[in-house]
């Protein structure tokens, strides 16, 4: 079974943050992108797939791709850094099986006109009321920009 180093929240997929810092933090050798948009889009996928290190081995999976692959082989083996693009796409893929024991808020697109909980994260109180089914369900969730920030438990805020 894989290890997932890391389930994150970040609407910015892979990007400078994720490839400069996380990869090295977490020593992953896999980074799975969960996003439906993007398993449909072969030009989008090759320009992700450009930006990540050379030597992380990168998937782009749709939700139902993604829990099929679940209950086929538990992802086989490796390191990963699991990606998401917002909230609604991992309460699908959590709901769906996927095991997630923490979750980490990186950054959420921005929601016009509300009131933000966590500045770094872009956390509104509507991201946080979708969420509370997942803490309800035992998942530790906290938003955390990069390692050497302090993580801030989901149920602090609010």
């Amino acid at each position: 079974m894989a290890d997932f180093a890391l389930i994150r929240i970040d609407h910015r997929l892979i990007h400078g943050q994720v490839v400069g810092i996380w990869m090295k933090e977490l020593k992953a050798d896999h980074i799975l992108v969960i996003d439906d948009p993007l398993a449909k889009d072969s030009f989008m996928q090759r320009i992700y797939t450009a930006a990540a290190p050379p030597t992380a081995k990168v998937e782009m999976m749709a939700v139902d791709q993604v829990i099929e692959r679940w209950n086929e082989d538990q992802f086989g083996s490796g390191s990963y850094l699991v990606l998401l693009r917002d909230v609604d796409t991992v309460l699908r893929v959590w709901k769906g099986g996927f095991p997630i024991k923490q979750l980490q808020i990186g950054n959420l697109a921005a929601i016009p006109g509300k009131k933000l909980l966590h500045k770094s994260s872009r956390l509104t109180q509507e991201h946080l009321d979708a969420l509370s089914e997942m803490v309800e369900g035992g998942v530790e969730i906290f938003c955390q920009a990069v390692p050497l920030e302090n993580k801030v438990d989901l149920r602090k805020l609010g």
